[in-house]
């Protein structure tokens, strides 16, 4: 048995996979990014992910070979590799754990390929060169505060950044303002700030976002997306912005033209909007590329499991594996 894990800035996901490919336990839990949300949580949810896919495999712990991790963000190294050993032991589970990106696993989950390039906006946002199977090159996937342009913080930092503008002055009416304190308006307790100088929409604001970890921005950037869908001018230029720097991204790795390009991460496979206008970039400069779109990275956590192991994995392989991971997960939901 394999434990395939895809740990996400959001969300982590976990796959129980047999040796012939198939996907016998599905489990989701909380976010395991060890630098947004702190090294406990993350090996807390890796540790719970695992322990509820293999359950649901009716698998014994001891029959675990190994457990793959995706990771998003920069591993602290020793510390989380201590941390999840012994939580996975607390489960029962002494396997060999192994890590890979979160840009390896969405870029195996969208294509069979072992050349390529991957796109990515969830939380944050990178883009990597894949070669015959390695990450040969990598651009931004920098952090909230050095980088991820076009990634969810990027985009809900600048949905909350054009609300202000709005509401102080300095900036051009837009729907987005009234989006936001829709939002917050859910999430502010009673005790809100006060300034007698600023409007009380613009405190509510503040405390709301600044009681949050940064990141939580990311949770503003369908907002954005909202506005521009019935013509809001500032929400469509905060897309518009959006697309360039990730169209910049990928340009800055992408390698042979005809090799595949997968899209993946919360925002960007949510958004069909956002995808459009980045192939309309690459269009335009003579670089024509159809996203492949896939929604998170556990079948590709899974593949890069399956290789790992020595067991190829072809096109038929990647379509089955999918389709298994697809129903486990459906089941899951369901019950």
């Amino acid at each position: 048995m394999l434990l395939a894990i895809d740990a996400g800035g959001t969300a982590t996901r976990c796959a129980a996979i047999t040796e012939d490919a198939r996907c016998v336990g599905f489990a989701r839990r909380g976010p395991a990014n060890p630098i947004s949300s702190g090294l406990p949580v993350a090996i807390a949810s890796l540790a719970e992910a695992a322990a509820e896919a293999l359950a649901q495999s009716h698998t014994p712990p001891q029959d675990v070979h190994s457990v793959t991790i995706a990771l998003a963000g920069i591993s602290p190294g020793a510390a989380l590799d201590e941390g999840i050993e012994k939580a996975l032991l607390s489960h029962g589970i002494r396997a060999l754990v192994r890590f890979d990106s979160d840009a390896m696993a969405g870029f195996s989950a969208g294509t069979a390929a072992e050349s390529g390039s991957v796109l990515i906006s969830g939380t944050g946002a990178a883009a990597v060169r894949v070669q015959a199977g390695h990450a040969m090159a990598t651009a931004d996937g920098l952090g909230w505060l050095l980088g991820d342009v076009g990634s969810g913080f990027w985009i809900g930092q600048h949905v909350a950044r054009a609300a202000l503008s709005h509401l102080d002055g300095r900036g051009p009416e837009t729907t987005l303002t009234e989006l936001l304190l829709a939002t917050m308006a859910r999430s502010t307790s009673p005790d809100t700030a006060t300034d007698p100088s600023r409007p009380p929409q613009i405190m509510r604001i503040l405390t709301s976002t600044y009681a949050a970890r940064p990141v939580e921005l990311a949770r503003l950037a369908p907002l954005a997306f909202d506005a521009a869908s019935v013509g809001d001018a500032v929400a469509g230029a905060i897309i518009e912005d959006a697309a360039d720097g990730l169209c910049a991204t990928l340009r800055a790795v992408r390698g042979a033209m005809h090799d595949p390009v997968v899209a993946t991460g919360g925002i960007l496979a949510k958004q069909p909007m956002l995808r459009r206008a980045i192939e309309e970039r690459l269009c335009a400069v003579g670089e024509s590329v159809n996203l492949i779109s896939v929604d998170d990275g556990l079948t590709g956590a899974a593949v890069l499991a399956l290789r790992a192991t020595g067991i190829s994995v072809d096109h038929t392989v990647h379509s089955a594996l999918g389709a298994s991971i697809d129903e486990a997960r459906r089941l899951a939901t369901t019950n």
